[in-house]
C-alpha cells in the first residue's frame, strides 16, 4: 500500500493468502507493538515505517508477487472510488475527506493503471469526481496522470473509452488555464464523438469549446457552440450547465434582464458544484440590478463554498464580487481590502477582471475613495494584498451578515 490503511480495508488478502480477520488483528497488533507499523489514533488508520515498506517491495519482487498485489491494489481502489461515488452521489464536497484520506494510494493506483496501459481505470478514478480537484486546488496532478496514461495512444482511431477520458483531460486542461492544449485534444474528441453520433457528448465537446472560445474574448464564436450544444439536446439541461454559459454571453452582451433568467434558472437546477460559475454570475447581476437580498443569498452559498476549497481562482472571482457588494451595503472600508486582495491574485495568476467587471471596479474604487479619503482608502488596499485566504472568508461573512 502506497499509504495509510485500516484493518477493515485490506485488498491484497485473497484465496492464496491463508489468513483470516481474527489473525490480521494479532499480526497487525504484533507489528504495531515492535514499532514495525505506527497507528494514528485520531484516523484509527496504520502506516509502515519506510524501511518496512522497502523490505516488503524487495520481497515481492523477490518471489515475483509484485505485478498480481499491484493489481489487486488497483482493483480495490477503483472499487473504493466507485462505492464512493454511490455513497456521496458524485458530490465532490462530500467526498473530499473520504478521497483526501486515500490520496497516496489513489495515486499508486494510477500510476499501476499507466504502466498496464489501462486508461479506461485512470478515467474511472479521476473522473469520479472531477469537482474534489478544485477543491483541492490541484488540476496539475490529473491533467499529468491522463496525459500520461493517454497520449501514446492518441494518434490511431479512439474508441468510445479513450474519447470519453479524453474529455474528461480537456475538462481538466480548461479549469488549468491550458486552452491551446484543451482546444486541440477537443477537436480530437469532438471528431471521435461525431463518428458515433452520441448527441450527449458532442453537446459536451461544444460546451467546452465554447469556454475556450470564450476565455479568448472570442464571446460570438463561444455562443455558436453553446446554441449548437442547447440545440443537439433539444434543449436538455438539468443541470443549467448551458443556461449558465448563454447567460454569462447575454451579461457580455449587456443583455441583463436575460442573463439573469438564464442565470437564476441554472442557479436553481445545479448540482452543488454546478452552481458556482452561474452563482458567480447571477451575484454580479443581482448586484448590478440593486436586487442586493438576492446578491447576499448567493454569495452566501459561494462563501460556504470557496471556504471549503483551496482555489485561488474562486477567490479571484469572489473578491471581484465582495469589492462591489460591500460598497453596495454600506460596508466602505471593506471595499478597498477586496481591491487590494484582486490585485495582488492578478499579480499571482496573471489574470485580470473582464472589461465590464473591470468598468463595476474602477467605480468602486472611486466611490469609496470619494468615502474615505485617498490616503485612508489606499491604507485599505494594502491590509488587502496581505489577506490570508481564511482571513478574506472571514472579512466576506462578516459585510454578508449585513444587509
Amino acid at each position: 500500500m502506497a499509504g495509510l490503511f485500516r484493518l477493515n480495508w485490506n485488498p491484497v488478502l485473497d484465496s492464496q493468502v491463508s489468513l483470516d480477520k481474527e489473525d490480521v488483528i494479532v499480526l497487525v497488533g504484533s507489528l504495531v507493538e515492535r514499532s514495525l507499523l505506527a497507528y494514528d489514533e485520531e484516523t484509527g488508520r496504520y502506516s509502515m515505517l519506510e524501511t518496512v515498506r522497502q523490505y516488503s517491495r524487495e520481497q515481492l519482487l523477490g518471489d515475483g508477487s509484485a505485478a498480481r498485489i499491484r493489481g489487486k491494489h488497483l482493483e480495490a481502489m477503483v472499487d473504493y472510488i466507485e462505492r464512493t461515488v454511490k455513497r456521496t452521489d458524485s458530490d465532490g464536497f462530500l467526498a473530499a475527506p473520504a478521497l483526501t484520506v486515500e490520496l497516496d494510494n489513489i495515486r499508486a493506483a494510477c500510476q499501476q493503471a499507466i504502466s498496464l496501459g489501462r486508461y479506461d481505470l485512470i478515467a474511472k478514478m479521476l473522473g469520479g469526481f472531477p469537482t474534489y480537484w478544485f477543491i483541492q486546488g490541484n488540476f496539475e496532478e490529473p491533467i499529468s496522470l491522463l496525459r500520461q496514461a493517454l497520449e501514446p495512444h492518441l494518434d490511431g482511431d479512439l474508441d468510445r473509452t479513450l474519447a470519453d477520458a479524453l474529455l474528461l483531460l480537456c475538462y481538466f486542461e480548461g479549469a488549468q488555464g491550458l486552452y491551446g492544449e484543451e482546444e486541440a485534444h477537443l477537436q480530437l474528441a469532438m471528431r471521435a464523438w461525431n463518428e458515433f453520433g452520441d448527441a450527449d457528448k458532442i453537446a459536451e465537446c461544444h460546451r467546452l469549446m465554447g469556454n475556450v472560445l470564450l476565455e479568448r474574448s472570442e464571446t460570438a464564436e463561444a455562443k455558436k457552440h453553446y446554441e449548437a450544444a442547447f440545440e443537439k439536446v433539444a434543449g436538455h439541461d438539468p443541470e443549467g450547465k448551458l443556461r449558465s454559459r448563454l447567460g454569462g454571453i447575454a451579461l457580455l452582451e449587456g443583455q441583463v434582464d436575460m442573463a439573469g433568467d438564464l442565470l437564476e434558472q441554472a442557479f436553481a437546477a445545479g448540482t452543488r458544484e454546478n452552481k458556482i460559475t452561474p452563482g458567480l454570475n447571477l451575484a454580479l447581476v443581482a448586484i448590478i440590478q440593486g436586487r442586493l437580498p438576492l446578491a447576499r443569498e448567493v454569495l452566501t452559498f459561494l462563501s460556504s463554498v470557496f471556504a471549503s476549497t483551496k482555489s485561488p481562482y474562486g477567490l479571484f472571482h469572489f473578491s471581484q464580487l465582495l469589492a462591489c457588494y460591500s460598497l453596495a451595503v454600506g460596508r466602505t472600508e471593506a471595499t478597498p481590502q477586496f481591491i487590494g486582495l484582486l490585485d495582488r491574485l492578478s499579480d499571482e495568476l496573471v489574470l485580470t477582471p473582464a472589461s465590464f467587471e473591470d468598468g463595476l471596479l474602477e467605480k468602486a474604487s472611486s466611490e469609496a475613495t470619494l468615502i474615505l479619503g485617498e490616503e485612508r482608502f489606499e491604507s485599505l488596499v494594502q491590509e488587502g494584498h496581505t489577506l490570508s485566504f481564511a482571513a478574506a472568508i472571514d472579512l466576506a461573512n462578516s459585510v454578508l451578515a449585513e444587509l
